[in-house]
């Protein structure tokens, strides 16, 4: 992390840039045996599948999930595994010849957890229709996970009116995010980019934030370095307390995400919102904050390589005043001084109403590509770039921000001014 500070003489500020140059995230080869980091990010899922009438196992039923190339065929006993599912919803498939085509949807696979999804096919012959469909209830409880744990998928992430994870988070019971105000988030704070997180009352260094299992906090303050853009999120995992030992250096909470992969079909999406549209129907505070705010992504297979090779892209760009403030109308006139009095308005304090300081802006790529060698094992290869520029508002340069003579108070007296 790169941090440059370049004085400015005019307004006696200073301008923080913050920068993130590519951060490397590489995945590993996932096999059956890989090592346990590895396997940090990925679910699995089993079950077994009977014949309706009978109750014996099936042998040779090919399930799969559906848009993602993922499958296996159950073993004499029934029971089949796929190993290495990324974490998020999906739709299974059970089907073999002579039986009835088994379709179970909205099944959660969470991160480092073991879905269990059984299929009781009927024979073809006395089946009533010819693909039978069942939407499967997400469970109140996860029976083998340790600790508390909430679950955010990438839909409830669309769905919620939030533009970031944090925001997200903040819904959830334990978590709490320090407000950006100058009275409680230090400057230096706010210059280094730190964005304090506490779980169930801890400290900011007592979290760890990962994405594929790979953590990004700030090892100096603590703190997650960035925000990742919710475009490249397949699921996020909230955990407060009783952690498992794999999440070392983590008292208070986790925060886990797993970033999507390209499927088998071209999907994308994208969101833009702007106070511009406010601003220019006449809300003053619209107007001035001039926020823009873009994200979205694209994924699917790559061309040529028969659906192996698989890519996503997101990104995110927003911009906007670091704050907008309005000031009440009691400005210095230096016509008409006043002689006698207390709280009397200083002699740089001309501008009423509205006013905008500084500017926050933020820009994020991320780019992941998946391989899949076989069922069995894939190859991930992810990279994120986030570029921040913070200017933030001070009250020491307050009645030196801008140009008196700019006043409208003092346009309106120029005469004055020099009395």
């Amino acid at each position: 992390m790169k941090r440059q500070e370049f004085p400015d003489q005019t307004f006696g500020r200073r301008l923080v840039t913050a920068s993130l140059v590519t951060l490397a995230l590489v995945g590993g080869l996932l096999m059956t045996a890989a090592p346990a980091s590895a396997q940090a990010t990925a679910g699995k899922l089993t079950g077994v599948a009977t014949d309706a009438q009978t109750g014996e196992a099936l042998a040779g039923v090919q399930v799969y999930l559906e848009g993602t190339g993922l499958g296996s065929l159950t073993a004499e006993n029934g029971r089949y595994f796929i190993i290495n599912v990324a974490p998020g919803t999906y739709t299974v498939v059970a089907e073999v010849l002579g039986y009835q085509t088994y379709r179970v949807e909205n099944v959660t696979v969470p991160i480092n957890a073991t879905r269990t999804v059984d299929f009781q096919l009927t024979p073809q012959a006395i089946a009533v229709e010819e693909i039978r469909v069942e939407v499967e209830q997400t469970p109140l409880l996860e029976v083998d996970a340790r600790g508390s744990i909430d679950l955010i998928s990438s839909e409830q992430l669309e769905t919620l009116p939030v533009t970031s994870v944090e925001e997200a988070l903040s819904l959830r019971q334990g978590y709490f995010q320090v407000p950006d105000n100058e009275n409680i988030l230090a400057f230096t704070e706010k210059s280094r980019g730190i964005s304090p997180i506490r779980i169930r009352g801890g400290r900011n260094s007592e979290t760890v934030t990962l994405i594929d299992g790979i953590p990004i906090n700030n090892f100096i303050f603590g703190g997650p370095a960035f925000s990742l853009t919710r475009a490249a999120v397949g699921q996020l995992t909230f955990r407060k307390g009783g952690l498992p030992a794999q999440y070392g250096n983590a008292l208070s909470g986790v925060v886990d995400i797993a970033t999507k992969e390209g499927g088998s079909d071209l999907r994308g999406a994208f969101e833009y919102q702007t106070s511009r549209l406010a601003g220019a129907l006449g809300s003053t505070r619209d107007d001035l904050n001039e926020s823009d705010f873009l994200e979205g992504f694209l994924s699917g297979p790559i061309p040529g390589t028969s659906d192996k090779l698989r890519f996503l892209a997101a990104g995110r760009k927003q911009s906007s005043a670091s704050r907008v403030l309005e000031f009440d109308d009691d400005v210095f006139d230096p016509s008409n001084p006043p002689t006698t009095g207390i709280n009397q308005p200083l002699n740089q304090d001309v501008f009423p109403g509205w006013r905008a300081f500084g500017y926050d802006n933020e820009q994020q790529v991320f780019g992941k590509l998946t391989w899949l060698f076989t069922p069995q094992s894939k190859l991930s290869l992810s990279i994120v770039d986030v570029r921040q520029q913070f200017q933030r508002f001070d009250f020491d340069f307050l009645l030196t921000y801008d140009d008196p003579l700019e006043s409208p108070i003092i346009n309106s007296r120029e005469d004055s001014l020099f009395v």
